[in-house]
């Protein structure tokens, strides 16, 4: 059986739990005069109390917000890891809010860290070319035109991070790969490497590439991943790092994982690019793709 780390267990259960109650829209008074609690029990169980949730009082919550009864026995068996001793392994038995839950990780990250090989990373993107990214990522017979529009807006919606009021830092390595490989709309390509560049003058954003040149880089090994940093929560992981795979996701969270990932961030730091010369290279790389059709500059 798959397991995850009760830290990140519950990290995961509040946060669904969190969710569904903005979802829903209600107040904490109202949702407890369902559940047969206060309002105030209701606010400190979504605060994520030093108590933890028993099962019968995440089946009720789960009754009032209208959960389906498989996520309600997925929250429930989230619920027992939490108060278990277990090890970070694969999720697949939570597919369902995987994703979701790494948004959610995301959204509360104080700094994002991001390796990329081949495409720019999701909180980079524009409109045109994640929709190429998209399309690709998935035969286009599985997906509808809805669909499509969909994944690009919450991908863009994703972004927000980088432009709120206190804005996540994010430091993006990218792979010469990923600014050197085509979409099949050279004004979209043309587009996103403007925006990268764009990007790169934020003041909590920092792009870096790694050369061809340098060779055989430090992720060579990890492939793509994502570090997120966070402030302190109680006793949940102050870093978690993240994989996937068109199979499951992976988090990351003892503090032997996350130094090694850091430890990779590090030496993939000296061996990109600093963020002048990368600016210059992706600058470079948009010139090849000549002035956007129509004329303009």
């Amino acid at each position: 059986m798959d397991e995850v780390s009760p830290t990140l267990a519950r990290r995961m259960l509040l946060s669904t739990l969190q969710r569904l109650h903005k979802a829903d829209g209600r107040s904490t008074d109202l949702i407890g005069a369902e559940v047969g609690v206060d309002g105030s029990t209701v606010a400190r169980w979504l605060a994520g109390g030093k108590r933890r949730l028993r099962a019968h009082e995440i089946r009720g919550l789960c009754d009032v917000y209208g959960v389906d009864e498989d996520t309600k026995n997925q929250l429930v068996r989230l619920a027992q890891e939490a108060g278990s001793r277990g090890v970070t392994q694969r999720l697949s038995w939570f597919a369902t809010y995987q994703f979701g839950m790494f948004l959610d990780l995301e959204r509360d990250a104080r700094r994002v860290v991001t390796f990329e090989s081949t495409v720019v990373p999701g909180l980079l993107q524009t409109e045109g070319y994640a929709r190429e990214v998209i399309l690709a990522g998935a035969p286009a017979a599985e997906l509808s035109e809805a669909d499509v529009r969909e994944r690009v807006q919450l991908r863009l919606e994703r972004q927000r991070i980088l432009r709120r009021d206190r804005p996540a830092e994010l430091l993006a390595i990218l792979d010469e790969a990923v600014i050197r490989r085509p979409i099949s709309d050279a004004d979209a390509m043309r587009a996103q490497l403007a925006h990268l560049l764009t990007a790169s003058e934020w003041p909590n954003v920092t792009i870096q590439v790694v050369p061809f040149s340098a060779g055989p880089h430090a992720a060579a090994a990890t492939g793509p991943f994502v570090l997120l940093s966070f402030d302190h929560f109680g006793d949940a992981p102050r870093e978690i790092a993240y994989g996937e795979n068109p199979v499951n996701a992976l988090y990351m969270e003892t503090q032997e994982e996350t130094d090694r990932y850091r430890a990779v961030v590090d030496y993939l730091v000296r061996q990109a690019l600093n963020p002048e010369a990368s600016a210059a290279m992706i600058a470079g790389a948009m010139e090849e793709y000549g002035s956007p059709r129509g004329g303009g500059t």
